[in-house]
């Protein structure tokens, strides 16, 4: 059976008092958090991820007061990066990484703006130092976006994604740099106001996939590398009908460009399933698998899904909504071999319930060989929880 376990912090209380927020004392058997925010809900938003593996370290970028900050993960625990000197500084919103080797490109998301930062790791200062002056545009005139996904095509142009003025927009980058873009460029639109989108990095190109829950739709575009910019294929409708559209979304890759898309439905009916796997071949079919069955006890919410290429496994997490202890919720994990992945086997609870748990999220790349697989959630209050993934069992 695969094995997810809680990760055990072996850190005093004296060096937890050293990182923002010391870990706060709970009763014995509960989970603890491993750091704690000035902001809530650190961990938002559902189509990002915070995480990525690099220099022999988990790393985060998460929001605080004073903008946002680089977290390092060591073998006694969490830390800031930077403190003060975060290259992130003054930087505002929540952010959606991309992580390729040396280097990590950052979409911020606040009310007022859209703001891409490029950092590169210093190997002299063991840390990331930004690559270029940070690129900001201004949210629509009475419109505020409320997220943005952002990745790279085989040609090193940079993409962002994003959904405005009920519509789905993407920008490219007319260099490698990332500090020059193009006009906003239209994809759909029509969508609600509380629909989002997502873009990943598949073979060939990139692609977008998007809520529209006014038609009750999921739908995708792709774009060929080398095409110009604002060429794109036609809309492929993935699902529709029977409320199969909601606005959670979130994607992984695997090494043969098979696209894998966990998203929430509008089923809101006990004893069936609320969750769907939107699973997109290399030859362009799509196909759907439900999963996470709506139970009195529990409302399965905002999925992730993480890969691991060199096992062949797919990470599923997702919230479990307390419904007869309101307000009081865990993070599922579900681990299964791909291609065509089967998701009857039971989902087991990676990080126990906790007033206001939140938003799991993981890395936008395959999963690293050998060392500890990590997903964080947070809560209200700011606390962030950390959870361990064990694929080799």
């Amino acid at each position: 059976m695969h094995m997810i376990y809680m990760a055990q912090i072996a850190t005093s209380l004296m060096l937890l008092s050293q990182v923002v927020g010391a870990t706060q004392e709970v009763e014995s058997g509960t989970a603890r958090p491993v750091f704690k925010l000035d902001v809530p809900d650190p961990t938002a938003d559902k189509p990002q991820s915070k995480l990525w593996y690099s220099q022999c370290s988990w790393w985060a970028c998460l929001p605080t007061q004073d903008g946002n900050q680089l977290w390092k993960r060591s073998p006694t625990g969490w830390a800031q990066s930077s403190g003060v000197d975060s290259p992130l500084r003054g930087l505002f919103g929540h952010g959606d990484v991309y992580a390729e080797q040396d280097r990590i490109y950052v979409v911020l998301v606040s009310p007022q703006a859209l703001t891409i930062v490029a950092l590169s790791y210093d190997s002299r200062r063991c840390d990331y130092v930004q690559a270029a002056p940070p690129t900001t545009w201004p949210s629509p005139a009475d419109e505020s976006i409320e997220t943005a996904t952002i990745t790279t095509d085989q040609t090193g142009r940079l993409w962002v994604a994003y959904n405005a003025d009920q519509s789905v927009w993407v920008r490219a980058s007319r260099d490698r740099t990332g500090t020059c873009w193009t006009e906003p460029i239209l994809l759909a639109h029509g969508t609600g106001d509380d629909d989002i989108c997502s873009i990943a990095r598949l073979r060939g190109g990139i692609g977008v996939i998007w809520s529209n829950q006014n038609d009750e739709t999921i739908s995708f575009r792709f774009h060929r590398n080398g095409c110009p910019p604002d060429t794109w294929h036609q809309k492929r409708i993935v699902a529709q009908g029977d409320k199969t559209a909601d606005d959670h979304l979130n994607c992984a890759v695997a090494e043969d460009g098979t696209l894998y898309v966990a998203t929430k439905t509008s089923l809101d009916t006990l004893n069936r399933p609320l969750l769907s796997l939107r699973e997109r071949l290399p030859d362009g079919r799509w196909r759907s698998h439900a999963y996470a069955t709506l139970t009195s006890n529990g409302e399965p919410s905002r999925p992730i899904a993480i890969m691991s290429h060199s096992l062949k496994r797919l990470v599923l997490c997702h919230t479990l909504y307390g419904r007869q202890n309101a307000g009081v919720n865990s993070i599922i994990g579900l681990i299964c071999r791909y291609p065509g992945p089967d998701l009857h086997c039971k989902g087991v609870e990676i990080i126990q319930p906790i007033a206001g748990l939140n938003n799991v999220t993981g890395c936008k790349s395959s999963l690293p060989i050998d060392v500890p697989s990590v997903v964080l959630a947070s809560d209200g209050d700011g606390n962030v929880y950390e959870a361990i993934v064990d694929l080799t069992h």
